[in-house]
C-alpha cells in the first residue's frame, strides 16, 4: 500500500500538492474509471451548466459527455468509511514529508569503507540512525545502485560476484526493514544516496 511506502520516500522531493487530480479526456483515469473504483460512464463537470443551457444543449443536439474536457471529479470518488481514512492519512503524511524534507534533515546515504558500508538514516530523526553492513553489502548496493533490480537478475548478478542466493536473500531482507531498498513483488531499488550527494548541505538544489 503507497501508505506504508511513503516513510521510505522522505529524502526524495515530495509531491508539491495533495489536491485531487482532475478527471481529464484521454486521461487513464477517464478511459479506464472501473479501474479505479469509479463506474462509467463518468458525467461531464457541473461548471459546463455555465456554459450551456439546457435548451441550448436540446436544440444543437449536443451531448456534453461527448464533448466535454472535464469530467465530474466529486461525485465519483470512490470515498467511503473504508477508504477515506487511508486518504486522510496519505494526506498527513505528504505534509509531514513536505516539512520534513524542507527541512533539509531529511537524509539517506551510505559510505563505502574498507570493511562494507555504513547507511545514515535521518529520514524522521534528526540524529541518524547508523546501519553498518559487510562487504556483501557493499557489492549488492554497486549492483542495486540506480536501476530497478529483478530478482532472478539480482540473485544471478551476485552469485557472479561470489555471493550465494541466501546470502543475498537474508541481505535484501535486513535493507528492506530498514526502508533502505524497497521491494515491490520481485523487484527491488536501492534508495540511499552515496553520502557526497549531500555536499554543501544540498545548497546546489535549494537555490
Amino acid at each position: 500500500m503507497l501508505t506504508a511506502l511513503l516513510p521510505s520516500l522522505y529524502h526524495f522531493i515530495p509531491p508539491a500538492t495533495i489536491t485531487l487530480a482532475q478527471l481529464v479526456r484521454y486521461s487513464d483515469l477517464v478511459e479506464k474509471p472501473e479501474k479505479y473504483g469509479m463506474e462509467a460512464p463518468l458525467k461531464y463537470h457541473w461548471r459546463y451548466n455555465l456554459l450551456f443551457s439546457n435548451a441550448f444543449l436540446q436544440m444543437n443536439g449536443i451531448c456534453l459527455e461527448n464533448i466535454c474536457y472535464y469530467y465530474d471529479d466529486v461525485n465519483v470518488r470512490p470515498f467511503n468509511a473504508k477508504t477515506m481514512p487511508i486518504y486522510d492519512i496519505f494526506g498527513h503524511q505528504i505534509l509531514h514529508w513536505q516539512a520534513r524534507f524542507f527541512s533539509r534533515k531529511a537524509r539517506l546515504s551510505y559510505k563505502e569503507n574498507n570493511g562494507g558500508i555504513s547507511i545514515y538514516d535521518s529520514r524522521h530523526h534528526d540524529d541518524p540512525a547508523v546501519y553498518e553492513f559487510g562487504k556483501e553489502a557493499k557489492l549488492l548496493c554497486k549492483t542495486m545502485f540506480g536501476k530497478i533490480c529483478c530478482e532472478k537478475e539480482l540473485f544471478a548478478a551476485m552469485l557472479e560476484r561470489g555471493i550465494h542466493k541466501q546470502k543475498v536473500h537474508t541481505l535484501l531482507n535486513k535493507l528492506c526493514e530498514s526502508r533502505v531498498v524497497i521491494q515491490e513483488g520481485d523487484k527491488y531499488l536501492w534508495v540511499a544516496f552515496p553520502e557526497g550527494f549531500y555536499k554543501d548541505n544540498l545548497a546546489w538544489f535549494f537555490n
